[in-house]
């Protein structure tokens, strides 16, 4: 994951311990985050209006997606 800040860190440190490729971008085009699931990547919004409820809901599409 790139860029700074707390957001930043929690990204690197969550992607280390789970094995999730994690970005974060200063934003996407009319979303807050997504997961691609072919490539298991959760990326996130610098400009997410809640990036920890964000990050949240992705990693629940990432079990949904391998614990079906």
């Amino acid at each position: 994951s790139g860029g700074n800040g707390a957001m930043a860190e929690i990204l690197r440190a969550a992607s280390r311990k789970l094995g999730i490729d994690m970005e974060l971008r200063n934003t996407l085009d009319r979303e807050n985050g997504r997961y691609l699931v072919n490539r298991a990547k959760i990326i996130l919004a610098e400009d997410a209006e809640n990036s920890y409820a964000t990050l949240a809901h992705e990693l629940g599409e990432h079990a949904k997606a391998y614990n079906p």
